[in-house]
């Protein structure tokens, strides 16, 4: 039938770059329990925040299609997220009047690059533990993981956290992040009532992995160290790690991503009308579109910036390079006067 011919494909295995069946060689049974998943599950319980109770969280957790206003602004549902956001902004004011004594010109952003680090950081850890080392959902689309749930929380706190400091940083703000932040966080919060939350792992975790090698290269050049071994070595991390992960790695998931949700909800009469949202799937197929187009904008990015480098021509500009503008301009300034 044409519905074959146009979404039947090949029964991709995730594990195709890093093979999975070598896993138990290199770690032990009961690996996938690790001190990374009891914490995220633990949080909620150390905080005393509402939906503690893990082994009720699904039940009180209700599907998209079945989520009203009421749900969808409980403070049960934003309360981590909020909780990160917070936290993370804190932590930002700390280590800006901290770097204000090193390097006040760039302090604003050494901060800010160093607390995204450290949700990032976290994301990454959780997001490879559940995708390599967990067994896999049963249903990637319609089933419910309360450690999958954490990680759409983790997300969603930090694009709150991103997007509120993309208007508050002076000279910060682009269209295409505001896009990114506002879609990456609108898939977290739809996940949380059990959309897609088997893909959390790899969307939400496993590419930010290239994340942290970015963040440690922007927190070097902003702080001026760009003539650091360090420097150089985790700008080459960064560029590898992204066309593995936003590039190549991207492909398989989108992919069986886009299978799963045209038979299994557009298609899929059962599915699509009476279990899932058709609002849902529709604005997560337009984001991955965009997220999708968004990579391949980055990935030309980063390989024209590889390309400068390895030159020696100046790369594109970035927020630390307006600075130094608005440094010189004001220099000349002062001369010209």
């Amino acid at each position: 039938s044409v519905q074959w011919l146009i979404i039947e494909g090949p029964d991709w295995d995730w594990g195709f770059f890093f093979p999975k069946r070598m896993l138990p060689l290199l770690f032990p049974e009961g690996f996938t329990s690790s001190i990374m998943e009891e914490l995220a599950l633990a949080w909620p319980r150390i905080l005393g925040l509402p939906l503690s109770d893990t082994t009720s969280l699904e039940e009180q957790t209700p599907a998209w299609k079945d989520v009203t206003l009421a749900d969808a602004f409980s403070f049960d549902r934003w309360a981590l997220s909020l909780l990160i956001a917070t936290v993370l902004s804190v932590i930002f004011i700390v280590l800006r009047a901290g770097f204000n004594f090193i390097c006040p010109k760039q302090a604003t952003m050494v901060s800010f690059e160093l607390t995204a680090g450290i949700c990032v950081v976290y994301m990454a850890a959780i997001g490879n533990e559940g995708y390599y080392l967990r067994k896999q959902m049963d249903d990637l689309i319609h089933g419910f993981d309360a450690f999958a749930y954490h990680e759409n929380q983790l997300m969603l706190g930090y694009q709150i956290y991103n997007t509120v400091f993309l208007f508050l940083i002076p000279g910060m703000f682009e269209w295409s992040l505001l896009l990114h932040h506002v879609l990456t966080g609108a898939l977290a919060f739809v996940s949380l009532f059990r959309f897609a939350q088997g893909y959390a792992f790899f969307f939400f975790g496993v590419i930010e992995t290239s994340t942290v090698f970015l963040i440690f290269f922007h927190s070097m050049e902003y702080a001026g160290l760009k003539k650091h071994i360090l420097y150089v070595i985790s700008g080459a991390l960064f560029s590898v790690s992204f066309y593995i992960y936003r590039v190549f790695l991207w492909v398989i998931p989108t992919y069986e991503f886009w299978q799963h949700m045209l038979n299994e909800v557009i298609f899929d009469e059962e599915h699509g009308k009476n279990v899932m949202s058709l609002s849902a799937a529709s604005l997560f197929l337009l984001a991955s579109a965009s997220l999708t187009i968004l990579q391949a904008v980055w990935a030309k990015l980063v390989y024209k910036n590889v390309t400068n480098a390895l030159q020696g021509k100046p790369t594109s500009g970035n927020y630390s390079d307006t600075l130094n503008e608005q440094d010189e301009q004001h220099v000349n300034g002062k001369k010209v006067n």
